[in-house]
């Protein structure tokens, strides 16, 4: 299944030994919104229709996940879904899946890789969904690069790394580098491997698509970590539009503390999901 063809031996194993075989006859329920997600489904034959909050998000084909966005999202309320026919699908259990995510860190490298494309594809290859010309926040100037601590606390002030071990965020603040770049420089170009990602301290970029669709971003802002989780070439222009400080982390390394520390991993695939869920409701009626 494409899905799963990134996912090494051991992972697919994981997974089969705790999935079973299941038959839904049309028009019968796999989910029930208003509960969390207890087991994730895998379409064999037929179809299931997926809804959230009244909206269908989903129509399920052979080959495809059903549940699982709702389920890593941690989504108290979880989802409808209803076998549009007759429908074979194999059914693995919550708690096994989440953890096989703490057992084998192929798993977690193949949905953040599927997350980030899907968030990429519906973001129209732009860093953010939202319009954005020079309102973009510029932060504060500063002269002198950042010490340790001054990282540690920088990276802390990110809801990701505010509850997660503090081992975890002094690593990572050791391999951050910080950079600059003058008002009109190119960061980087559509199609240029991508291997590291930007927060941005202090000022603008402006990141502008194959169809010339652009974006400003400023201050706080994330910059290339979708590319670098997809597995992409990099899927806009980024040009500072301003004089700009970033703190630079390599994708090589943030997969190797992830490896390390389990609780941050779960806590970016929950936020990834989180955004792929909301994206997908706000694109429907």
């Amino acid at each position: 299944m494409p899905w799963a063809s990134a996912l090494d031996d051991a992972a697919l194993v994981l997974l089969a030994e705790h999935a079973r075989n299941r038959h839904f006859a049309e028009g019968e329920l796999l989910l029930v919104e208003g509960q969390p997600v207890r087991s994730m489904y895998i379409v064999i034959e037929g179809q299931v229709t997926v809804t959230v909050r009244g909206s269908r998000i989903a129509t399920v084909t052979p080959g495809r996940p059903v549940g699982v966005v709702s389920l890593l999202a941690r989504d108290p309320l979880g989802a409808h879904a209803i076998a549009d026919v007759d429908s074979r699908v194999v059914e693995i259990p919550a708690e096994a899946l989440l953890a096989a995510y703490r057992e084998n860190f192929s798993l977690v490298r193949n949905v953040l890789r599927l997350q980030s494309r899907g968030l990429l594809d519906a973001r129209r290859a732009l860093p953010t969904d939202e319009s954005s010309d020079d309102g973009a926040p510029l932060g504060e100037w500063r002269r002198d690069p950042l010490t340790l601590v001054e990282r540690v606390l920088r990276i802390r002030e990110n809801s990701l790394f505010s509850m997660v071990n503090l081992d975890a965020v002094f690593e990572l603040a050791k391999q951050v580098v910080e950079r600059r770049f003058a008002p009109g420089e190119l960061i980087w170009s559509i199609d240029e491997p991508s291997g590291s990602w930007f927060q941005i301290d202090y000022g603008q970029v402006r990141c502008a698509n194959k169809s010339g669709e652009s974006t400003v971003v400023g201050s706080d802002y994330v910059l290339g970590s979708l590319d670098c989780w997809a597995e992409r070439g990099r899927s806009y222009d980024a040009r500072a539009q301003t004089a700009l400080i970033v703190q630079e982390m390599r994708l090589e390394t943030m997969l190797g503390i992830l490896e390390t520390h389990h609780d941050l991993a779960m806590e970016l695939i929950m936020r990834l999901s989180q955004l792929t869920l909301e994206g997908r409701l706000a694109r429907t009626d």
